[in-house]
Order: C-alpha cells, then structure tokens, then sequence
C-alpha cells in the first residue's frame, strides 16, 4: 500500500485517522517522557559525581606528630590532607577528666621549667590544608636540671595517654575517628631509667 493509498484511507474514515493520531501523540508523548527522565538521571548523578569530587578535592586527613628530644617535647596536630580540617571534639583517654586539654592531664612542672606552647578547647577550630595546630609543647635553648626532671616527668604522663579525634570538612562529611596512643614516649623514660641504672652500678 502506497503513501496516497494510506491518506485516502484515513481521509475516507476521519475515526481511524483520530484514532491513529491519538496513538501516534501518545508515542510521542511515552518517548519525551522517557527522554526527560533520561535527563534528568544523567544531571543527577553528573551532579552527585561533582559532588563526590569536590568532596574529595578538599578531604582533610588528620595526623598526631609526636616530637620527644633533649630539649624538647611536643604533640602537634597537623593537616596532611587537602581541604580544612574542623575539629568536633578531642580526647585524652586515660586523664583524669578525658574531655579537658591535653595540658591539664600533665604533671606540675618544677619550679623555672615553663611550658613553651599548649592550647585550651580545640572543638570547633579549623586547620587549613598542610598546617598544623600545636597541641603541647615543652622545650628549652639550654636545657637545666628543671628542665629536664620536668620533661621526664611529662615523657612518663604522655606515655599513659591516647587521643581521639573526631573532625569533619567543610561539607559536614562524617569521616571516622582518628586515634594516635602516646606511648612512644615511654621508650626515653626506659632509656633514662636504664642509663640512671648504669650510672648507680659504676
């Protein structure tokens, strides 16, 4: 059947050509439904991929430097990562009082031996990408007996400690807590006891 055989049909029976032109706008209809939700499929997971890209661009990735020398001693938080790290809460488990800073789980440090750096509460601070924030510090130029009765007493206080640390980023991602135990400071109060041991044989 030709082309003018179809339209004279259609035209000598004006019911089968609505009916085949309601089928026909129905089609086309299902097919631009279709097409729109093909679209709008694409546009959500080509905006979920730049999400997750732009997570990943600014991900912080936190880490607990530990300093332990003869003339100083300290506890540094840093940022390795990418993007800001905000910190939620940190922890010292093992102190007396687990939620207070770092610096009051410490001993009480002999007269003219001062601390060179803590800090208070850290919720809510932020370290920016290859930064770091200076939890405790003790250190000298010329260390003195003081000095150094006070950073073994400190070494032996650390040792028993470990700190948790929950952080997020600046899309409120919940990432898991970072934990770091303080016990490498025990192997110079080893160290010192056995030279002191040493020392007493002779």
């Amino acid at each position: 059947m030709s082309h003018t055989d179809v339209l004279n049909l259609l035209a000598s029976k004006p019911d089968l050509a609505n009916a085949v032109a309601a089928i026909a706008s129905a089609i086309l209809a299902a097919v631009a439904c279709f097409i729109s939700m093909v679209s709008l499929y694409v546009a959500l997971a080509t905006l979920k991929h730049q999400r997750d890209h732009n997570i990943l661009s600014v991900r912080p990735i936190p880490f607990v430097a530990l300093g332990d020398y003869e003339n100083s001693i300290y506890i540094k938080l840093q940022n390795s990562g990418t993007g800001p790290l905000i910190i939620k809460r940190l922890q010292v488990h093992g102190a007396e009082d687990p939620t207070a800073p770092l610096v009051e789980a410490m001993p009480e440090l002999l007269p003219k031996a001062t601390w060179t750096n803590f800090v208070g509460s850290v919720q809510g601070r932020s370290i920016i990408a290859g930064s770091e924030l200076g939890l405790l510090e003790l250190s000298s130029a010329n260390p003195n007996g003081h000095y150094v009765l006070s950073r073994d007493k400190v070494r032996a206080a650390l040792g028993n400690l470990r700190l948790s640390i929950e952080y997020t980023d600046i899309y409120a991602t919940s990432f898991p807590v970072y934990e770091r135990n303080l016990k490498w400071f025990h192997r110079t109060v080893a160290e010192s006891q056995a030279n002191v041991r040493t020392e007493l044989k002779r």
